[in-house]
């Protein structure tokens, strides 16, 4: 058996391929998928509608705040 043959050097060729990609996918799946608990992800999602809810009220009072001072300067002209 000689390395450089067509036929060997393919099949190391492919199994290296094949080791190195399964070694890529067992790393991938280890690392990257992190589960929640159900406890977790109710958490998580209350704190992002509070955020939401805590802007939107934000807003509403800059709005107000601006409209008062619009209706006191059309007071002030008459």
């Amino acid at each position: 058996m000689d390395i450089y043959d067509t036929q060997t050097l393919g099949v190391v060729v492919f199994g290296g391929f094949m080791v190195v990609s399964a070694i890529g996918i067992f790393l991938v799946s280890t690392f990257s998928m992190k589960e929640t608990s159900y406890e977790e992800a109710l958490a998580n999602q209350r704190k992002e509608m509070a955020k939401t809810n805590h802007q939107k009220v934000e807003k509403k009072k800059k709005e107000k705040t601006v409209e008062k001072k619009g209706k006191t300067k059309k007071k002030k002209k008459k």
